[in-house]
């Protein structure tokens, strides 16, 4: 039986503006999506039948409602194919978190089940795939760091240059996408002047320049209900950060550092026992996002 160790890493939003609602009921937006060094592990085993789902955190649902396990259920569907699964999810990126850690999981999950099970696919078709999957899933098949309108699920790949630090302020509250969204009063996001995204991308701008773009719609919602996103904003900046945002819908906060060493100190600063703390690094090429250790 095959079996494939794969890294499925975290994403964070490094501008995020809400356009408005859609007739399907998601919102058209416009973000800038960027990889980051923390990763879940996610294990894949062929079986004779079935598939079933194994993780070490007990707050993942290890069903249909899981995303990498509706990702191995749609690619048996689409494909016809009878083998099964086994997968098992080492988590380390915290959950419902806007760090797109299931989404990262179902786009590791279809692309080792593309391998183990010789169904030989491309991109395209396994983007297709992902499209169904959710709004966030095709990026993890696409590239780095990406500019992402529509749904999300409309990617421009954008070139990456040089890498940047980043630390990740988790204070252990699950966001619900659906909730931030339902109260959030898009009346007031189109009233405000946010740098454009699309500027932003045009001038090819570098980690001193990303405090440039850093809003997020989302953030204000949040933040009423929790005061401790503010605060980790805060906390972030004082401690050195060129920039500090919320990711995505929360409840995740982001501080860019240039170097190592002055993310580093600042995560000595910053540590608490009323959050989590995450030191990564910005990805820089696709080729080093899922390297896929195969265990014959």
């Amino acid at each position: 039986m095959k079996s494939i160790k794969i890294k499925s890493p975290a994403k964070i939003n490094l501008g995020l503006k809400v356009i408005g609602k859609r007739s399907d009921g998601y919102h058209n937006i416009e973000t800038i999506f960027q990889m980051v060094s923390l990763y879940d592990d996610i294990t894949l085993t062929e079986s004779d039948t079935g598939i079933t789902l194994h993780s070490n955190n007990r707050d993942i649902p290890l069903n249909e409602k899981n995303l990498a396990y509706k990702a191995a259920y749609l690619l048996r569907e689409r494909t016809g194919v009878k083998k099964g699964v086994k997968i098992e999810i080492d988590k380390n990126i915290p959950i419902s978190a806007g760090l797109g850690g299931g989404s990262s999981n179902a786009a590791a999950t279809l692309l080792g089940l593309n391998y183990i099970w010789e169904l030989r696919l491309s991109k395209e078709d396994l983007l297709s795939i992902a499209r169904l999957l959710g709004a966030d899933v095709p990026f993890f098949l696409s590239g780095v760091r990406a500019f992402g309108t529509g749904r999300g699920d409309e990617l421009q790949i954008l070139s990456v240059t040089s890498k940047f630090y980043v630390i990740l302020l988790n204070p252990g509250i699950s966001m619900s996408t659906e909730w931030v969204y339902k109260n959030l009063k898009l009346e007031l996001t189109k009233g405000r002047k946010n740098i454009s995204i699309k500027k932003f991308i045009s001038e090819k701008r570098e980690v001193e320049d990303l405090a440039v773009i850093l809003f997020n719609d989302l953030e204000s919602v949040v933040i009423e209900k929790y005061e401790v996103i503010g605060r980790m904003k805060d906390v972030l900046l004082s401690a050195g950060a060129y920039g500090a945002l919320m990711s995505g819908s929360g409840s995740t906060v982001f501080g860019i550092f240039k170097d190592y060493s002055s993310a580093k100190q600042a995560g000595e600063m910053l540590k608490r026992d009323e959050w989590s703390l995450f030191l990564a690094e910005s990805l820089t090429g696709l080729d080093n996002v899922y390297p896929g250790e195969v265990i014959v």
